[in-house]
């Protein structure tokens, strides 16, 4: 069953599926862990989602009901949710991920025995990526930021998320920016070992479609995201 957004503080962060939204999640978790907790012993996730306990806006990330896999928050609470005016563009983050990359991993991670061809035909390949687009693109978001991003400057694009989403009683934010712990969550999130390169195999590296499917291929999905 999906979960109904109910509050304003609760940031949304939306995002295809194994576009990295839980990534960002699980960091600015982590850093308020580092900054707000003492010996904690809650998953840097459930921090992130239950962030008010420190004094923090929540942050949750969801495919919108579009993926393999059980997703919390589906579209259709968010629709309502602004329609209730309990929810606003502010509240809203969009994550995106090369969808060559997106589609890979959703491959190798759960249809391995078929294809790439054939994965591409079923509910979890093209067709769940134009569902996905048709739901995504009917809402408004505060900013937008690409995985590729995140993993090539994670300074930048990680304190963009923590200043957007920290809370607003300090009259002077930036004093709430503490870039020695964005730096500890970066070094500890392995974010930067995520870049594209020649070597490691991890499905949530940037390019790791080269490695995986054909240059047919990549253009096939290029071209079917021309259309939409």
């Amino acid at each position: 069953m999906s979960l109904q957004v109910k509050k304003l503080e609760d940031f949304i962060l939306v995002g295809s599926a194994h576009s990295g939204w839980d990534l960002v999640q699980n960091m600015y978790g982590m850093y308020i862990r580092v900054t707000e907790t003492s010996g904690e012993q809650e998953s840097n996730m459930n921090i992130a989602i239950h962030a008010d306990n420190w004094g923090w806006n929540r942050l949750r990330g969801t495919q919108l009901g579009y993926a393999p896999f059980e997703d919390a928050i589906g579209h259709w609470s968010l629709v309502k949710a602004q329609e209730d005016g309990v929810h606003s563009k502010w509240n809203r983050i969009r994550i995106k991920r090369d969808y060559k990359d997106v589609l890979t991993q959703l491959w190798r991670q759960h249809s391995p025995t078929i294809s790439f061809d054939e994965f591409l035909d079923t509910d979890m390949g093209l067709p769940m990526v134009e569902e996905f687009e048709q739901a995504a693109r009917s809402l408004d978001y505060a900013f937008e930021f690409r995985y590729e991003d995140l993993v090539e400057s994670p300074q930048q694009v990680l304190t963009d998320v923590i200043y957007h989403c920290a809370p607003r009683w300090d009259s002077q934010l930036e004093k709430l920016i503490d870039i020695n712990a964005i730096d500890h969550v970066i070094q500890e999130s392995g974010v930067r070992e995520l870049r594209a390169g020649p070597t490691g195999s991890n499905l949530e590296k940037v390019g790791v479609y080269a490695e995986w499917i054909t240059p047919e291929q990549a253009t096939r999905i290029d071209a079917f995201l021309g259309t939409l």
